[in-house]
């Protein structure tokens, strides 16, 4: 009880607050977000590991600054109660002058658990993809993504993505992720954050006046050349419908299908080797003479699709945040419509 007591003092709250200063002002003087090697190079091995261990690297993410806001949070709530006695519950203004200092509490405390715990992951998924949940075996199917665009522009106006949430194989519900307006499930919100054009093409590559390779092709899937060793090719950048502006940079003008770009890649071994713009406009294709110089490419039917990006968060904060404002909204209105004098408190 007596410990319990000077973890709650004044002195300890005002210690913890000049700590916290002299780390914050630490945290501009140390480089930050440096490889390992920066910091030994830098500061010599002994520092250098110093500064690593206490996460000095990333030091405001890094474990002993979250240490020291923890026992801040926790030195304020002791004081908190150490200042009040159970007196206090027979004067309603006191008990609304508890709840604010209660609430400073939580809502630090929620600062903190969101800091250490929260979950936040951006999915890029196209349709039939899933999002696989531990909870109640649940899984997240993307059925198809819908954009509606302003009247006489080729600018989204709103877009979302159709999901089906599936509780052990069973169909649970089905839902529209809008943007501010997610889904929310056990603890996880999935939110609309953006979308991607992707291609789904016919094409017609040669090799030397000769054809190597015809069929179906979508983004994101590698090419495999049959007799061409190890090399593939990828496409790595589609643009819908793209226009060049006057610096001679390729833009795209709208997220419709129109005098479609795409940038493929080719690898051998993992490593780039070359790449080339293959446009629908042929005037376009003449205006740039970066080639894929073995190959030869030429698109017979371009389809898009859409894909969607997703972002998962999961924040176990939230709910020690909002009762921390709950408490802070009753005392607020405990304190302001009690008619005592406010010096009798």
């Amino acid at each position: 009880m007596k410990f319990f007591k000077q973890l709650g003092s004044l002195k300890i709250t005002f210690i913890l607050l000049l700590i916290l200063a002299a780390v914050s002002i630490l945290g501009t003087v140390i480089v930050q977000r440096e490889n390992a090697q920066f910091y030994l190079k830098n500061y010599g091995e002994f520092l250098g590991k110093g500064l690593l261990f206490v996460n000095a690297n990333d030091l405001y993410n890094g474990w002993a600054y979250q240490s020291i806001l923890f026992i801040l949070g926790l030195n304020l709530f002791i004081c908190t109660i150490n200042s009040f006695s159970l007196a206090l519950f027979k004067n309603k203004k006191k008990i609304a002058l508890f709840l604010i200092h209660c609430s400073i509490f939580f809502i630090f405390t929620g600062a903190i658990v969101s800091r250490l715990l929260k979950y936040s992951e951006y999915l890029t998924m196209i349709p039939g993809q899933t999002i696989e949940l531990k909870q109640g075996k649940a899984k997240i199917i993307f059925d198809k993504f819908d954009m509606e665009y302003y009247p006489q522009t080729k600018q989204p106006k709103v877009y979302c993505s159709n999901i089906t949430l599936k509780e052990n194989d069973q169909i649970a519900k089905e839902h529209k992720i809008i943007v501010n307006h997610p889904f929310k499930y056990k603890g996880y919100g999935f939110y609309q954050s953006s979308f991607e054009v992707l291609a789904d093409l016919e094409m017609v590559i040669s090799h030397m006046g000769h054809e190597v390779w015809q069929g179906n092709w979508r983004q994101g899937q590698s090419l495999f050349l049959p007799g061409q060793g190890d090399f593939r090719l990828e496409i790595t950048h589609f643009i819908p419908d793209a226009e060049i502006d006057q610096d001679g940079r390729i833009t795209m003008r709208s997220h419709e299908l129109g005098s479609a770009a795409l940038l493929i890649t080719l690898y051998q071994n993992d490593q780039s080797v070359g790449e080339e713009w293959v446009f629908i406009d042929q005037r376009i294709s003449d205006m740039f003479s970066q080639k894929i110089e073995v190959f030869d490419f030429k698109i017979k039917r371009l389809d898009v699709f859409y894909a969607t990006i997703i972002q998962v968060i999961k924040d176990p904060g939230l709910g020690f945040i909002w009762t921390g404002f709950l408490m802070l909204f009753s005392g607020m209105i405990g304190f302001l419509f009690q008619k005592n004098n406010i010096r009798s408190v």
